[in-house]
């Protein structure tokens, strides 16, 4: 984590707020050196305190940790053939366990394994479909790479 980072985060939502070191100390029960602290970049705020002061800045805790970056799930371009062989592993997943196993059914619901990109892919909406409707779908977007 970056403290320098996040203590200046916090200095520009204090004064947004129109808010003194002290006065914002005085909402959270702490001293203002505390707050001085966290706005240096010398210590972050304590857990106990890390709601509060979210709400009294009128922010979340992970945007605050982040330093006022906005950073939502992570999305990447990958190259299609890991697509396809993510579906291809999840047909030999379907083989090895059967297509009615738990295992496959949550697999095949949740994430797919993308080789070569040491990610999941996490399906926007579930993927609870017969693997041959998934093959003809990809049959028809991609052609013979399917």
């Amino acid at each position: 984590m970056d403290t320098l980072k996040i203590g200046r985060y916090i200095q520009h939502l204090r004064k947004n707020a129109g808010l003194t070191q002290k006065e914002l100390a005085e909402k959270l029960n702490i001293s203002f050196q505390s707050v001085s602290k966290w706005e240096n970049g010398d210590t972050l705020p304590d857990t106990g305190i890390l709601l509060a002061l979210c709400d009294e800045l009128d922010t979340t805790a992970d945007r605050l940790l982040r330093g006022g970056s906005l950073v939502g799930f992570e999305r990447r371009l990958m190259p299609m053939e890991d697509v396809i062989e993510g579906f291809r592993c999840m047909e030999e997943i379907g083989a090895l366990f059967g297509e009615d196993s738990t295992f496959f059914t949550y697999c095949r619901s949740s994430s797919v394994y993308l080789p070569g990109s040491n990610t999941l892919f996490k399906a926007e909406t579930p993927m609870c479909l017969p693997s041959s409707v998934i093959k003809k779908s990809f049959a028809a977007v991609f052609g013979d790479k399917a």
